[in-house]
């Protein structure tokens, strides 16, 4: 069997799937796309590098434990927001037990702030992003995909749903008919909502 039939195999059911199964290549798919992120808002809540490190490895065994309890309940619920709760409550635990809160708020103003995080990931706390640009996590996604699909596949879909061009000039360029740019575009659009369903929206691609 060959390299891409088995990556083609390892995800044909959603990364969230595999989680749930304990597979350990979708648990090492995961860290790579989650982890850059919960760094990020540890590093946000003022957390040193060192602490930020252990309390992002501490995120991702509550993950391991409780991701077969994950379900979206109701309206706007998302696993971005679920991971964000797990985070925020690993670092308001960290700032208990250490009784020491980030130097740039100081006082009381601090301690509220760390007993009162959101429920919800504020937008500050993003990745940093250029305006009008799709965000870190979609393109990490992207990168995991174009791992698993051929270079001409590849080429036709970036240059088709990420730098819009025409499928009639990107078939000149990769000598392919346009209806099969189209189609090659379809493939990974839809490998990207299959494996990454429940983690992210496929149709901002479109």
């Amino acid at each position: 069997m060959s390299e891409q039939q088995r990556n083609t195999d390892s995800t044909s059911v959603s990364l969230l799937a595999r989680l749930k199964s304990d597979d350990p290549d979708a648990w090492k798919r995961f860290i790579s796309l989650y982890g850059p992120l919960v760094l990020n808002w540890c590093g946000k809540s003022s957390l040193q590098s060192h602490d930020s490190a252990d309390i992002s490895q501490e995120v991702f065994n509550s993950v391991a434990l409780s991701i077969q309890k994950f379900r979206k309940e109701k309206k706007g619920d998302t696993f971005r927001g679920w991971l964000w709760t797990i985070t925020s409550n690993k670092i308001n635990e960290h700032y208990r037990k250490s009784k020491k809160y980030p130097k740039a708020i100081g006082g009381s103003v601090a301690k509220n702030w760390i007993a009162e995080l959101p429920e919800k990931e504020p937008a500050e706390f993003d990745e940093p992003q250029g305006k009008g640009k799709m965000s870190l996590l979609m393109s990490r996604c992207l990168k995991l995909v174009q791992n698993d699909v051929n270079e001409s596949t590849w080429q036709a879909f970036d240059m088709t749903a990420i730098r819009k061009m025409n499928a009639t000039e990107v078939g000149e360029m990769l000598d392919m008919k346009p209806n099969a740019v189209r189609k090659a575009k379809s493939r990974v659009l839809a490998r990207i909502r299959q494996e990454f369903e429940g983690f992210i929206d496929g149709k901002s691609l479109d």
